[in-house]
Parts: structure tokens; sequence; C-alpha cells
């Protein structure tokens, strides 16, 4: 939520009716972040297309076009009526976006296909949403030491600072999740 709009991140199946029974007007919700292309990720978002109104998606355009395919194939229905649904707002990494005085800085995970999480500070506050992806330092040493994972990236993972107000962080199954004793 900022300034009273809310941005809802990869909304599971049927959430406007979750919304709707938490006594929360769908109309409060500005835009949709999809953080990849899994179904547990990104059907709900589809479905609040499908049957809502119009709203920003927010996700990098390797994902935006991954989800147009994908979409397209289930239903047998062109990209660019699919595309009409929603206003694009691309993730670039490394450049913050600002959302009603609120800036979120996009990183991709890794995973299985493209992942993305994110931080967001707003009012002195930050939240960090990591997606899916495995946050386990002796699995970056695998992927470094096997040429998978470069210096710069192992950095980032190895080294990631847990200094946000609030943490949503993920947790599964290894090796493309993060295993609970991460925590």
């Amino acid at each position: 939520w900022v300034q009273g709009r809310g941005v809802i991140v990869d909304p599971p199946l049927n959430s406007v009716r979750l919304l709707h029974e938490a006594g929360i007007p769908s109309r409060v919700i500005d835009a949709v972040i999809v953080s990849h292309c899994h179904a547990d990720h990104d059907a709900g978002a589809f479905q609040w297309l499908l049957n809502e109104r119009k709203l920003e998606l927010i996700t990098t355009p390797t994902i935006m076009n991954s989800w147009l395919r994908k979409y397209s194939a289930l239903l047998d229905m062109d990209k660019e009526s699919i595309r009409d649904l929603f206003l694009f707002r691309p993730a670039l990494l490394g450049e913050g976006i600002s959302y009603r005085g609120a800036t979120f800085h996009f990183h991709y995970g890794i995973h299985t296909i493209p992942a993305i999480g994110f931080d967001c500070y707003y009012n002195g506050k930050s939240i960090f949403y990591s997606g899916d992806t495995i946050n386990s330092v002796p699995q970056f040493e695998k992927m470094r030491n096997a040429g998978i994972l470069r210096p710069g990236r192992f950095n980032q993972f190895a080294n990631f600072t847990w200094h946000h107000s609030v943490i949503l962080h993920e947790a599964g199954v290894p090796p493309i999740h993060t295993p609970v004793s991460t925590f």
C-alpha cells in the first residue's frame, strides 16, 4: 500500500474475491507485479486482468514476453488482444521505478526460469520481496566454482544484507528454492 493505493504481487487465483471478503475493494489496486511465469505466481494476475479493469503490469520485458506467449498458447488468443488488457510498466534492472512516492528496485534471482524480486522504499521504511529464488551460500559457491555464477552476481547473493523493515523471503525445496535452514 502506498498512499492508500495497492500494488498486488503475484496474486493467487480468486484474489479479487479474497480482497472483497477482506473488505478491500478491487478498485484501490492500481498495479500488479508478476515475478515469473509459474502458475502459482502469474495465474491470478491473468485472471485479474480478464475479469476486472486495466492495471499496470510491472515486470521485466523478458518475463512479460514469456507471459504473453504462455497465455496466448493456453487460451488460443493472440498476443495483441492480451496485451490490450494491461498497461505495461517495465521493471528495468538497475533503475528505480517511482510509484506514488515509493521507489521500487528490481533484481533477478536464481530460479529455473527468469524470476524477479524487489525492494521498495517509502517514508523511511523498506520491504524486500525475494520472489522464487535460492539463498544458500554453499549453493552459490558451487555455482561460482562451476563457472555458472559470475563473481559480481556471487557477491550480490552471498553478501545480501537483511536491513529492510519487512522481508518476505520464500522458502521451499532446494536447489531452486531457499532451504528453511537458511533462516
